[in-house]
């Protein structure tokens, strides 16, 4: 992918071709990418509004 191309991206290869990472090497996931199979919640799922 010519994205992953790009400097600003190459540090997101590793992870984006093989769901791993490799931190000693520069290859991280994004801050906002959901890594394993955990559950995620809300803090606020049971909070109603109004």
């Amino acid at each position: 992918m010519k994205l992953l191309q790009h400097p600003r991206f190459t540090k997101y290869t590793l992870w984006f071709m093989t769901e791993t990472t490799a931190p000693e090497s520069g290859q991280i996931a994004p801050a906002l990418a959901h890594s394993g199979p955990g559950e995620t919640t809300s803090q606020h799922y049971d909070q109603k509004t109004g």
